[in-house]
C-alpha cells in the first residue's frame, strides 16, 4: 500500500468545490477539503472490527509531517486497543484536573488564609491586639509559609 502520496504543493493547491472531497496520503491519512475552504486532517482506522475516524487538526496549523507523526502515534495506540480520541480526551481531562488542583493550592496558600484570617478578626479585636497578631504573622510565619499551600503545612514544621 503506497504511503506518503501528498506533497505540500498538492495540499496548498487543493481548491474547495461544492462538496467535501478527500486527498489521500495512504495509511488511512487524508486531507478533507471542505466547501468553505477548510482543510482538515483525518485518519481512518479499524478497531474491534469497526471503522473509526480520528481528527488530527487543520491545515496549515498542522503540517503534513505533523499529521503523519500524529497518525503514527495514533496507530500505536490502536495496536494497544485504545481509541486515540478517547486517549486525547483523558489526557485533556487529566491536564484540566492538574490545573484545577494547582489553582486550588494557590487559593488556599498560607498567604491567602492569613490575609482572610486577619480581615475576619480585625473588627473583633482591639486595635493593639490586632496589630500584635498581624505583626507576629508577618514576622514569624509569612517569610516561611507564604508560598506554601495549607495542605503542605504540618504541625511540626521548622
Amino acid at each position: 500500500m503506497p504511503e506518503n502520496l501528498l506533497t505540500d504543493a498538492k495540499i496548498r493547491s487543493a481548491k474547495p468545490t461544492d462538496r467535501d472531497w478527500k486527498l489521500s496520503d495512504g495509511g488511512g491519512l487524508f486531507l478533507l477539503v471542505k466547501p468553505t475552504g477548510g482543510k482538515l486532517w483525518r485518519w481512518k482506522y479499524r478497531l474491534q472490527g469497526k471503522e473509526n475516524l480520528f481528527a488530527i487538526g487543520g491545515f496549515p496549523q498542522v503540517s503534513l509531517a505533523e499529521a503523519r507523526a500524529a497518525r503514527e502515534k495514533a496507530r500505536a495506540l490502536v495496536k494497544q486497543g485504545i481509541h486515540p480520541a478517547h486517549e486525547r480526551q483523558q489526557v485533556k481531562q487529566r491536564n484540566l484536573e492538574a490545573l484545577e488542583e494547582r489553582k486550588r493550592a494557590r487559593e488556599s496558600s498560607f498567604a491567602k488564609v492569613a490575609q482572610a484570617y486577619l480581615a475576619e478578626i480585625k473588627p473583633v479585636f482591639a486595635l493593639s491586639s490586632y496589630r500584635t497578631k498581624e505583626s507576629r504573622i508577618r514576622k514569624y510565619l509569612s517569610p516561611k509559609f507564604d508560598g506554601m499551600p495549607m495542605s503542605d503545612i504540618g504541625v511540626k514544621m521548622e
